[in-house]
């Protein structure tokens, strides 16, 4: 399942969706990052928080190592920012120097410190949103905002993981055999992520057309999301899944057209992981303005506004 299959994907709740513009200027999608921690006054790498507007995290990384004088291995995030949106996330740079780059229109410094450990992918709690969706042409559906709020969305991962044909390389690398355990190339691990999202989403796709990715079913894995209880899909590598029965025969189901990427997976040495089927937001708020409606809401870590929203809107984006 990419971008295009995204689209198509089974919605969790079956209510009519209301058309709306998405990301016409950078302020329409607004995302600060949220660490588990937050960093000291000394330790071997430098963290600054950033804000960026229309730049990728890759661009920022490489403009710190340019300016640091050091290598982009030796520059740590915690994931990947949305370009088209003004965004703040933390980076960490391993340099005695306490300097900062100058502000330009695109990226400027708005917090620093400094911690013992590189930053790392996926070490954030998650991400907090404030969206504005415009030129809505009729009101906003309550009812779907408020089961989104109460029962939240399918976990899907979103289309920014399958842009700029992600999905096409990391099958022709896949296809090619390049997937050597021990020594990684840069980008590797971006083929092997992708890879597995594809997978999640197809089992996601099937329990929501089956009607039970917010309910448990026999043989399922109980996850913790959001307070309660919910199934898990799995996030595929080598060893064997816990899921049992009825859950674990869907999952085969679902990716029984795949069988060479997930033999690909577990030959590439990654491990079996789970990841919720069900996305709660939290704080999840909204205000609506004549044909414009705001929304605040916070994610954790993994989480897509793109999935939440599309639960109650046909999203055309813009081109910020």
């Amino acid at each position: 399942m990419g971008c295009s299959e995204f689209s198509v994907a089974p919605l969790g709740h079956s209510l009519p969706l209301v058309r709306a513009l998405f990301k016409q200027q950078p302020d329409d999608f607004q995302v600060r990052e949220q660490l588990d921690f937050l960093p000291g006054n000394v330790g071997e790498h430098l963290y600054l928080q950033i804000e960026k507007v229309r730049m990728e995290t890759a661009q920022v990384v490489q403009r710190l190592a340019q300016f640091y004088g050091v290598q982009p291995l030796d520059i740590g995030y915690a994931g990947l920012k949305d370009r088209r949106a003004r965004a703040r996330q933390w980076f960490s740079i391993r340099t005695p120097s306490d300097l900062a780059p100058a502000a330009t229109d695109s990226m400027r410094v708005v917090g620093r410190g400094r911690h013992g450990v590189k930053l790392r992918r996926g070490s954030h709690l998650g991400n907090q949103f404030v969206v504005r969706l415009r030129d809505i042409a009729q009101a906003a559906s309550r009812e779907a905002l408020v089961r989104i709020a109460e029962r939240g969305a399918p976990n899907y991962f979103g289309p920014q993981r399958f842009a700029a044909n992600s999905l096409q390389r990391a099958q022709r690398w896949l296809r090619r055999g390049q997937y050597a355990r021990r020594r990684r190339f840069a980008g590797q691990s971006w083929h092997l992520s992708v890879l597995r999202s594809l997978l999640f989403n197809q089992v996601l796709s099937h329990r929501v057309a089956a009607e039970s990715w917010s309910r448990l079913i026999e043989g399922d894995v109980a996850v913790l999301c959001g307070g309660a209880s919910v199934p898990s899909g799995p996030l595929w590598g080598r060893g064997r899944s816990l899921a049992l029965g009825k859950a674990a025969e869907l999952e085969r189901r679902a990716v029984a057209s795949h069988r060479d990427i997930c033999q690909g997976l577990e030959r590439a040495g990654v491990r079996h992981h789970r990841r919720a089927l069900v996305l709660y937001p939290e704080a999840f708020s909204w205000e609506c303005r004549g044909r414009e409606i705001t929304l605040s809401f916070s994610l954790p870590a993994g989480g897509y506004a793109t999935s939440l929203l599309r639960e109650a809107f046909v999203l055309v984006e813009g081109n910020t």
